[in-house]
């Protein structure tokens, strides 16, 4: 193609493309990077929830993360920790159960489970009364409110604590199959276990995996790395655990093993413009209100009033 030809027929497109939408193609500075809202808008809503993930896509994020257990009779659920005690009310309704592990209860009773007054009381600032009452997401769920979005974001799938449910891989690409999800937006693995990796590596070798880590920036460049480059096609790194300068150096190592590289979990906007003028491949966040803003995706006055029409009308 011509250079003028080329440039004729970009000006074609623009032509169907909205107004606002053609400045943000022109002017993102986030559109090589995968901003991912993580565990949905988790800073402003009860996280894993399904509101977190309406809240979400209503930002228009490129890639919710969420993270995959198992309840004792097979449902797949969301659940970060490896108990309910931190995010729900579970110490009223199971007084006894607190330290169970997510594994040991019925979806059945996981359904008795509330987040809500969980997320309020820690976090004053955004408590809203419209949280009362959200309930412990099934998997399925989030599919289908992915799969009913007009923009069809991408799904980043934890496999968490896979020694206490073993062999829900095949049922996680069991049910992604069933609703074909692989046909209607992109799915990318992670996971703190390799064992998981690598099964989800035979199973399903087309489909990315990202290495998750905690470990400091010594052991990053030392062992890290190469197990990465092993198990999946990224790492996803603390960005707690990585001094900012040695950032770049990080980066560079990793993109020299041709793997994608994701910080998380930065809810700071300088934090955000720093990763952003470096290149990564994926910055997630517990505050994609802050992040959208950062990409110039979006300004504060319009976020606000959307979040909280969304909160009032539709949870």
């Amino acid at each position: 193609m011509s250079r003028r030809s080329g440039a004729l027929a970009i000006s074609l497109l623009m032509l169907f493309i909205p107004f606002h939408q053609a400045l943000s193609v022109t002017h993102d500075p986030c559109a090589k990077i995968s901003i991912i809202a993580h565990e949905g808008l988790s800073g402003r809503s009860p996280e894993e929830s399904k509101a977190a993930f309406q809240l979400a896509t209503t930002l228009n994020a490129d890639t919710l993360s969420l993270t995959v257990q198992r309840s004792k009779d097979h449902v797949l659920i969301l659940n970060s920790d490896e108990t309910f005690e931190r995010t729900t009310n579970i110490a009223e309704v199971f007084p006894k159960r607190i330290k169970d592990k997510v594994s040991s209860f019925t979806y059945k009773e996981i359904s008795q489970l509330e987040t809500g007054r969980a997320f309020n009381k820690m976090h004053e600032e955004f408590a809203n009364s419209h949280f009362i009452g959200q309930k412990i997401a099934r998997f399925e769920d989030i599919i289908d409110l992915v799969i009913g979005h007009k923009n069809h974001p991408g799904l980043l799938i934890e496999t968490a604590f896979p020694e206490d449910h073993p062999g829900y891989e095949r049922e996680i690409l069991a049910l992604l199959d069933k609703k074909e999800a692989f046909d209607n937006f992109k799915v990318t693995f992670q996971s703190y276990s390799t064992d998981s990796l690598n099964l989800l590596k035979e199973l399903r070798p087309e489909v990315p995996r990202i290495y998750l880590t905690g470990a400091v920036f010594r052991d990053l460049i030392k062992t890290e790395l190469d197990q990465a480059e092993k198990s999946g096609s990224g790492i996803s790194a603390d960005f707690a655990m990585v001094p900012r300068q040695n950032l770049k150096d990080f980066l560079d190592r990793a993109h020299a093993k041709k793997l994608a590289v994701h910080l998380r979990t930065v809810d700071e906007p300088g934090n955000m413009k720093l990763l952003i003028e470096l290149g990564v491949d994926g910055i997630h966040s517990n505050r994609l209100d802050l992040l959208v803003q950062q990409c110039e995706r979006m300004k504060k006055a319009e976020v606000e009033p959307l979040l909280q029409k969304v909160i009032g009308g539709q949870l």
